[in-house]
């Protein structure tokens, strides 16, 4: 549905599900709005270059899933618009919001932080203005409980 919606606006989306990835142990209807939270920002980081620079075309969102001995990772990644810098420290804080008045609460990523924590795992942000953001949401697979998810 939301690869349908992106499609449609010419945002390309990329999965890339890795191998052999154990499944985390949590609130899945939560776990699916951080998801959803991370991919409709990397929309409007998007939509918001596009209308930047109406000649630009290529819009990507990549998602991948990779683990090793000691984590597990979830990369969202946009070439949109991307965080300033000086505001990539305060994006997880409540109510800190970077976009137009009347368009966002400042909630979505404080409130995909907490979930996130909740979960075990750790939110990690990065970000180059007009280029891209790289949000991965990082859980250490030896601090977690992890099995199926409920």
């Amino acid at each position: 549905m939301i690869s349908e919606q992106f499609k449609h606006l010419g945002i390309k989306m990329n999965i890339q599900l890795g191998e052999q990835i154990p499944q985390l142990v949590g609130n899945t209807y939560q776990f699916e709005q951080v998801i959803i939270n991370l991919l409709s920002n990397a929309k409007d980081a998007i939509l918001e270059k596009k209308s930047a620079d109406e000649k630009y075309t290529d819009f990507n969102i990549d998602i991948d899933t990779f683990a090793n001995e000691d984590n597990l990772i979830i990369e969202v990644k946009d070439n949109g618009m991307g965080i300033r810098e000086e505001d990539i420290n305060n994006i997880l804080l409540p109510f800190f919001s970077t976009k137009e008045e009347g368009k966002g609460t400042g909630l979505g990523l404080s409130i995909c932080y907490q979930i996130i924590k909740d979960m075990g795992g750790n939110i990690d942000i990065s970000s180059i203005r007009s280029k891209q953001t790289i949000i991965k949401l990082i859980f250490d697979l030896n601090k977690i409980n992890y099995g199926a998810t409920r």
